[in-house]
């Protein structure tokens, strides 16, 4: 006979119960245990890395002048710290603060204008903290503003101007000139290394006020003025090189 009476299968089902909650109670402690052991997971780990600083605009960055690198960490007082381009840059030299968590780019070439770079360590860095930033992995992305392009130096070969570009300062008196033809209420121009002048000019005859030399100036487009203008921008007589940057300012 395979029949039970009503006691024995009560005595049965009492026995399954609490083996199945012994086995719940199994369960949940092991879920629990190995939880507790879980090994953190990359992301977690607190990562020694870098990224641009004080930049114009966003990830885009003059081709001349310096390059500010700010760490998560100071870099380890044994380190040296070295950088590399992709595409390859041809002139320039690296230092760091005296707290060793800033570094800073020194462009004596400047970059090509226009380009995405990559910068990367040269060699595996390792921080104060221990943590280490390779090549292999570690990079920041960036773009270079427009330059002007030479010969510039008459309206007849006068560049296009629509927006921030840079320009490099000869050693010698040089004029840049620039087609404006777009709207805007003034021009404005920062010098690097020495100071420049700037006018705005239209069938030959200067249209604004006499320019004085300046590491940095603005100059109001008439709003009489039809446009195309040209502006013109000189390098002080006695310069000894550098570079400029101008811009518009819409209102």
């Amino acid at each position: 006979m395979c029949s039970m009476s009503a006691a024995e299968q009560k005595s049965v089902f009492r026995k399954t119960l609490r083996s199945r909650t012994v086995l719940l109670s199994t369960g949940i402690f092991l879920t629990a245990a190995l939880l507790n052991c879980i090994v953190p997971a990359d992301d977690d780990v607190p990562r020694f890395t870098f990224s641009i600083t004080g930049t114009i605009s966003g990830d885009t960055i003059a081709p001349y002048g310096t390059i500010a690198l700010a760490l998560t960490d100071p870099i380890d007082d044994s380190a040296e710290a070295s950088f590399s381009f992709s595409p390859a840059a041809t002139g320039y030299y690296v230092t760091y603060n005296r707290t060793r968590d800033t570094v800073t780019v020194v462009l004596t070439d400047p970059l090509e204008c226009r380009t995405r770079y990559s910068i990367h360590p040269g060699t595996t860095l390792q921080s104060k903290n221990g943590t280490t930033m390779s090549p292999e992995t570690d990079s920041v992305t960036f773009f270079t503003y427009a330059c002007e392009q030479e010969p510039n130096n008459t309206t007849i070969s006068a560049d296009t101007f629509n927006g921030r570009l840079f320009g490099s300062i000869s050693t010698v008196v040089d004029t840049d000139v620039f087609i404006l033809s777009s709207k805007a209420s003034a021009v404005a121009i920062t010098s690097y290394g020495t100071s420049t002048a700037i006018f705005l000019s239209q069938g030959g005859s200067r249209i604004t006020e006499k320019p004085e030399f300046k590491d940095h100036d603005t100059v109001d487009i008439p709003s009489e003025v039809t446009l195309p203008v040209y502006v013109n921008t000189c390098a002080f007589g006695k310069s000894v090189g550098g570079y400029y940057e101008i811009d518009l300012i819409v209102k």
